[in-house]
């Protein structure tokens, strides 16, 4: 509940006030492809950007995928030290599926992008 304020206050500053300034520093062109908030901003606020929209690319403020993550790995911290704590067994459970389902989507885009076995070259 402390980062979200200041964060909505860089996002809107971001997308509607620096507009009003312009700029001509060296990556200023790049401002018009940052700042397109209008479908996005809503995941920003729920801290779900680095999930949703999938399939495409977020224009609104895209290197803050970070905090999303945080907030996420966050709230699921407490629920998995807790069942480490009382239930081991139930805990090493969720952590396999939790894996197996990472490895799956994983495996999935890596697929649907075109994995090539020139990737294990370098």
């Amino acid at each position: 509940m402390r980062l979200l304020p200041l964060y909505l206050f860089t996002m809107m500053f971001f997308w509607k006030v620096m507009q009003l300034f312009g700029g001509d520093g060296p990556l200023f062109f790049q401002y018009s492809e940052s700042a397109k908030c209008e479908r996005n901003f809503v995941w920003h606020m729920l801290f779900l950007n680095n999930l949703i929209p999938w399939g495409a690319r977020d224009a609104c403020m895209n290197w803050t995928w970070y905090l999303a993550c945080d907030f996420q790995f966050f709230l699921m911290v407490p629920f998995l030290a807790n069942l480490y704590y009382h239930k081991r067994h139930w805990f090493w459970g969720w952590i396999l599926s939790i894996w197996i389902v990472a490895l799956i989507i994983s495996a999935s885009i890596l697929g649907k992008n075109g994995f090539s076995a020139s990737f294990f070259t370098y």
